[in-house]
């Protein structure tokens, strides 16, 4: 089983492994956020006022039966992430926010979903399947003490392909949409990562929050993500100091 150009990647390493990372609302190819505009596919949703009853940051779509996998291809696509799904199989899709009114249009308007709306801040839909939460940072032991002025660009980088390499060479990252039951398989590879700039995240344990844009090679099942197309993805990498004497992915 093969994934789309687009990778499924991005949505289910940010759900599953890429622990401390979060993506940030950047345009792509396919998004543009122009001020208070948000421009999907060619089709602008312009700013509407948002009621208070919608939840902050989250839209419900509920694919068409069998387009689950197409819809995440979509998530990843537009930079968008997965909350979770709910015991029906709906999608809670982690938006920016002020623009879940324009994102539930933009959703509504793709030819894989059924339906799309808010989620209700005083009835949240709930979650059957949520992304493991991270552990928690252990504090700093006694050894070396933490570096001034944070963990070079260079070792971000390095650090960012190693824990790509360290998955894939784990045989890649299992994957169960729990709307289908399906299981595969992601491969990723990383073609390219800039470092942005790195800003303290716990100074108590030497943790940094570093901001990457990178290039990412991936596909489902029985696949090598090296004959896919490179593309665009921005997170947030967690790095931390090591009393050992080093800096860590986290």
């Amino acid at each position: 089983m093969r994934a789309s150009r687009h990778g499924i990647v991005a949505v289910m390493f940010a759900l599953v492994m890429l622990v401390g990372c979060s993506s940030d609302p950047r345009n792509n190819d396919a998004v543009r956020y122009r001020g208070e505009s948000l421009r999907v596919d060619g089709n602008d949703y312009p700013r509407e006022p948002t009621p208070s009853r919608v939840a902050k940051g989250r839209v419900l779509v509920t694919p068409k039966q069998g387009e689950q996998d197409a819809v995440v291809s979509l998530l990843v696509r537009y930079g968008l992430s997965l909350a979770g799904t709910t015991a029906r199989g709906v999608l809670v899709v982690i938006v920016p926010e002020g623009f879940e009114l324009q994102w539930s249009s933009a959703f509504s308007n793709a030819a894989s979903v059924t339906f799309a709306t808010t989620d209700d801040v005083g009835m949240p839909a709930a979650l059957a399947s949520v992304p493991a939460a991270p552990p928690k940072p252990a504090r700093v032991a006694k050894g070396k003490p933490v570096p001034e002025g944070g963990p070079p660009l260079s070792v971000v980088r390095k650090l960012t392909y190693a824990m790509y390499e360290d998955f894939e060479s784990k045989g890649g990252v299992p994957l169960t949409l729990t709307a289908t039951g399906k299981s595969a398989v992601v491969h990723m590879e990383l073609a390219d990562v800039t470092v942005e700039s790195c800003k303290v995240r716990r100074a108590e344990v030497g943790e940094f929050e570093c901001g990457v844009l990178l290039k990412v090679r991936s596909c489902l099942g029985d696949c090598n993500p090296s004959r896919e197309e490179a593309l665009d993805d921005a997170k947030r990498m967690i790095v931390r100091w090591d009393p050992s004497g080093k800096w860590v992915y986290h």
